[in-house]
């Protein structure tokens, strides 16, 4: 296991697509490139759970950098996060014009 680390204070994480990758333009001006390993008969991961894996890898080296609100931010954000999930559970429940 490799002890915490510390990360820059401001980074960038650009994942590429299952079919195009990162364009050669992000791979010239990245100071690193991280590739994950397929083993088996995998030969590439979905970008969701290859960004999740990613994620999570640098959260275990760097407990730090998950971050958290302060009880006052939380209560800030809260009526609006609520406001903007039911929106789009109602939306979800709406039929659909196209079909009409």
């Amino acid at each position: 296991l490799v002890p915490p680390m510390t990360l820059p204070a401001r980074m960038l994480l650009v994942v590429g697509s299952e079919h195009d990758g990162v364009s050669q333009e992000f791979l010239e001006a990245a100071h690193k490139v991280v590739y994950l390993p397929m083993h088996g008969f995998v030969e590439s991961l979905n970008v969701t759970v290859a960004t999740a894996l990613v994620l999570q890898r640098l959260f275990d080296l760097c407990p730090d950098a998950r971050g958290d609100l302060t009880p006052e931010q939380k209560a800030a954000i809260l009526p609006q996060w609520r406001k903007s999930i039911l929106s789009r559970l109602h939306q979800h429940d709406e039929p659909s014009n196209a079909n009409l």
